[in-house]
């Protein structure tokens, strides 16, 4: 079984759109940035790692290739400590949330929005 944090990796088509918008939404900057990734470190050992997208490359995630959307069926939690105040930062920052905070039946309190790409994520304070 792996021990620390999980990390996840996103192809993105606009790096620089993409770490300005995390950098608000996670309110932290990138440990390493270069012209091809942009890498966010958490406590506990996890990573937010986001890569240039090559549309040359079979890896690309460009929705030009299969109709598919970008994560499609996956969906990125991000704790925090106060999701109300995350909220009014992000309304403040003029980034658009789909679903305002909501308490849900099994203990969190989440908000849910996407992110660039169309990623869709959840900030969440757990009880």
């Amino acid at each position: 079984m792996a021990t620390g944090g999980v990390s996840a990796f996103l192809y993105v088509r606009d790096l620089t759109a993409s770490a300005e918008f995390y950098a608000v939404v996670l309110e932290c900057q990138p440990s390493f940035s270069n012209d091809e990734v942009a890498i966010f470190s958490f406590a506990g050992g996890g990573e937010l790692i986001l890569h240039r997208d090559n549309p040359e490359t079979f890896e690309s995630s460009d929705n030009s290739k299969g109709g598919v959307a970008r994560g499609r069926g996956v969906i990125l939690h991000f704790p925090c400590a106060d999701v109300d105040l995350r909220h009014k930062h992000l309304l403040a920052s003029n980034i658009p949330v789909s679903l305002a905070p909501v308490s849900q039946s099994f203990g969190r309190r989440q908000m849910y929005l996407y992110d660039p790409d169309g990623y869709n994520l959840v900030v969440e304070t757990r009880s």
